[in-house]
């Protein structure tokens, strides 16, 4: 099966989206549609995430998605206030041991390539290095993020 590991923050399909392992944020009302998708392990899930990012981005109102681990098989495309991150301090949801959350950071980051900048936190501040020239996207075949 597709064993790679997940990464908080991921590139997939161009896009930036940050992922909560173990995590689901569905209300019902915030599904935009549900699609049959192999569960994170089984062969063919890293393609399922990839398809299923796709069509999240493909869609305007689309701010995330839950993947089955194993869930019930299907990824849900979500809108409204159903993001899950750190970084754009949102909350949604809760555990949930048989589903992944992915949330929407970005659809064309200034940054296009996984891990273009080398970033530490140093005490309070965020401190940012000269970019890397040795980084590549996901889609470019870096195992860094797992997609």
């Amino acid at each position: 099966g597709d064993q790679e590991p997940l990464e908080k923050f991921s590139m997939i399909d161009g896009a930036e989206w940050e992922v909560t392992e173990r995590w689901n944020c569905g209300k019902g009302y915030d599904n935009i549609s549900s699609h049959m998708q192999a569960p994170l392990g089984s062969d063919g899930s890293l393609a399922g995430r990839r398809w299923c990012a796709r069509r999240c981005l493909s869609l305007p109102s689309c701010v995330g998605f839950s993947y089955p681990h194993p869930g019930d098989g299907r990824c849900w495309l979500k809108t409204g206030d159903a993001r899950m991150s750190s970084r754009l301090e949102a909350t949604c949801g809760g555990p949930a041991t048989d589903w992944d959350y992915y949330t929407l950071l970005d659809r064309e980051p200034k940054c296009p390539k996984a891990s273009c900048i080398n970033t530490f936190v140093s005490g309070a501040s965020l401190v940012t290095s000269a970019p890397c020239s040795n980084s590549r996207g996901a889609d470019e075949g870096s195992d860094a993020n797992g997609l």
